[in-house]
C-alpha cells in the first residue's frame, strides 16, 4: 500500500522513536502522521513518519535542526562525516583522521567501520 502522491514517508521506525520528530515537526508548524508501511517490512511494529509534499524540505531541515541544536563543532563535523569505504580516501568521524584504502577500522583511534 503506497502513500497518495501529496504525503512524502520521511522516516521508517517504531512509532516511539519516531514521536519526537513528529513533536519537533508540529513545534515547527508542519503536520505530520504516521503512515502503515507495506507488510514486507522488517520485524516488528514500523510506521513511515509522513508529510505533505510542498512540506518536506522544511520538515526534514526541522528535524536536522533538532538533532544538531547542542551540538559542538566537533561533534557537528563527525555527525556529518560520511566513510564511503569505495572511495580512496575517507576521513574518521572521530578523530579526523585521513586514511586511505578499504579498511575496517581508523588506523588512529580504531573506531570500528562495522563489516
Amino acid at each position: 500500500m503506497q502513500p497518495p502522491p501529496e504525503i512524502v514517508p520521511l522516516y521508517l521506525g517504531p512509532p516511539q522513536a519516531l514521536q519526537e520528530f513528529a513533536d519537533v515537526l508540529q513545534r515547527a508548524g508542519i503536520a505530520s502522521r504516521f503512515l502503515k508501511p507495506p507488510p514486507e517490512v522488517g520485524h516488528g511494529i514500523k510506521v513511515w513518519l509522513a508529510v505533505g509534499k510542498d512540506d518536506a524540505a522544511r520538515a526534514l531541515q526541522a528535524i536536522e535542526s533538532h538533532q544538531h541544536s547542542g551540538m559542538s563543532e566537533t561533534e557537528l563535523q563527525a555527525a556529518q562525516t560520511v566513510v564511503d569505504r569505495d572511495r580512496e580516501e575517507n576521513v574518521c568521524p572521530a578523530c579526523q583522521t585521513p586514511f586511505r584504502g578499504q579498511v575496517a577500522r581508523c588506523p588512529e583511534c580504531g573506531l570500528n567501520f562495522g563489516d
